[in-house]
């Protein structure tokens, strides 16, 4: 069990406030005092300064509450796993927009044919909300593409999925042999910042030694599916992961668009926490997602 004076520290660096930690906990305010005054004598250092009317964490409280999430995250995992060992199974976990909607199916139903007691909770945020969310504890694992802290959590490849340009069949055969330069002329179809997809484009262009900003027209969605249909209409291209468009693509409403010393592609991993004391517990996980079939 988690020490009370621990529980007490997180709420405080969550809110930033002794009185408001007090009212989340149901304690005096003096005895959220007492306690972080308790962690400070037993660790010797000074874990909250105060820089005019804000309360700060030093470097010293920055470590505690790292390693006191951690140990918060490996009791919740326990306590899930205790109480499964009776009941159904249940996976909660994360997974960005493009890897809901068009990557992870196939692997959902693996991880039901091989745990057919299972219960799934899928989350669907961008990369960095769900890095908090491993953080906090309020999922399991992510599954993400894109970049990720790699000094804080233990990842495996899931699968590696082509990031290709796209277009209408005018606008492919337009291009088609020619140059990322050329293609410049275009209007760029997009997310927006922040999302994972975004990010992976943001990568993709450096690669070539370009940025979004050298398209001479940008025009930035939220939404994927609204994205493909104006590129489906002639109004521009875009770049995504060929998975999220093989309906178009096979139906030839969408068209890669070839280009010269053009390839990429892009690995989707599987993420949790690192150094954690259920390694085996997430491997395990991960080998039913990827274990086509029973047996």
């Amino acid at each position: 069990m988690l020490d009370f004076r621990i529980k007490t520290f997180l709420t405080v660096c969550e809110t930033m406030n002794y009185t408001k930690a007090s009212q989340i906990l149901n304690i005096t305010q003096p005895a959220v005092s007492q306690h972080i005054q308790y962690l400070e004598q037993q660790y010797h250092v000074v874990l909250f300064k105060h820089e005019g009317k804000k309360l700060i964490l030093t470097n010293e409280g920055k470590l505690l509450r790292k390693a006191s999430l951690r140990m918060n995250n490996e009791e919740i995992h326990l306590t899930n796993l205790l109480k499964e060992s009776k009941q159904k199974r249940l996976y909660t976990f994360g997974a960005t927009m493009t890897v809901a909607g068009y990557i992870i199916p196939p692997y959902l139903e693996n991880l039901i044919n091989n745990d057919i007691h299972s219960q799934i909770k899928m989350k669907v945020h961008k990369a960095t909300t769900l890095m908090n969310m491993l953080d906090d504890g309020d999922i399991d694992f992510a599954i993400i593409e894109g970049a990720f802290r790699r000094d804080q959590y233990a990842s495996i490849p899931l699968c590696v999925d082509e990031y290709i340009p796209i277009g209408s069949k005018e606008i492919a055969d337009k291009y088609q042999n020619n140059t990322l330069k050329e293609l410049l002329d275009e209007r760029l179809i997009v997310r927006e910042i922040g999302s994972g997809i975004r990010e992976t484009l943001d990568k993709s262009l450096q690669k070539f030694g370009y940025i979004v900003d050298d398209f001479k027209n940008i025009t930035e969605l939220e939404s994927l599916e609204a994205i493909k249909q104006l590129v489906i209409d002639g109004y521009g291209i875009t770049f995504c992961y060929e998975s999220s468009i093989k309906k178009e693509l096979n139906s030839k409403q969408l068209f890669k668009i070839e280009l010269k010393r053009f390839h990429n592609s892009q690995e989707i991993y599987f993420i949790y926490p690192k150094d954690t004391l259920f390694e085996d517990d997430f491997r395990h996980i991960y080998e039913l997602l990827t274990k086509s079939s029973l047996g």
